[in-house]
């Protein structure tokens, strides 16, 4: 998907009073799972122990990310 398209798509699903702190954060957690299943359809995967382990890590980077 183009930056323009995700952009876009991301904008619109937004509330009325999304900061653009939030918007960035949408816009940069969007990316990452974009990036997730190019990363699949390409054969990457991540063996499922160490997704175990990377998980904290991955909830902790977007947890901070609060609704408006």
């Amino acid at each position: 998907m183009s930056g323009k398209k995700m952009l876009l798509e991301v904008a619109e699903s937004l509330q009325l009073g999304a900061t653009l702190d939030y918007a960035i954060g949408e816009l940069k957690f969007h990316n990452a799972v974009e990036e997730g299943l190019e990363s699949l359809d390409r054969g990457e995967r991540v063996p499922l122990d160490e997704a175990r382990k990377l998980l904290p890590q991955w909830v902790s980077k977007y947890a901070s990310l609060a609704r408006p």
